[in-house]
C-alpha cells in the first residue's frame, strides 16, 4: 500500500485518507484501522483489478546481434 498511513483527525474526529493506493491487482484485500483508544475495525474484502497501462519500460535494452539471431531484451508494461 502506498500513501500517507497516519493521518491527524478533524474536529469531528475523522481523519481522511485520500492518497492511498495499491499497485499490485488481486481478490480478497481487507483494511485494518486503529487509532488509539478505539477497537480495530476491519474492512469487507475488496478486489483490485488491473487497470490500462499508463507506461511501457525496457528492462533489460537491446543488444546489438547478428542479422536473423534472437534479439535478448525485457520490457514491463505497468501503470504510471
Amino acid at each position: 500500500m502506498y500513501g500517507t498511513l497516519s493521518r491527524t483527525s478533524d474536529a469531528a474526529g475523522i481523519a481522511a485518507f485520500n492518497d492511498l493506493s495499491i499497485n499490485t491487482f488481486g481478490t480478497g484485500y481487507i483494511l485494518n484501522v486503529s487509532a488509539a483508544g478505539c477497537p480495530t475495525v476491519t474492512s469487507n474484502t475488496f478486489n483490485v483489478t488491473a487497470g490500462l497501462a499508463a507506461r511501457l519500460a525496457f528492462i533489460v535494452q537491446p543488444a546489438t546481434v547478428t542479422a536473423g539471431l534472437a534479439l535478448p531484451m525485457r520490457y514491463r508494461c505497468g501503470p504510471g
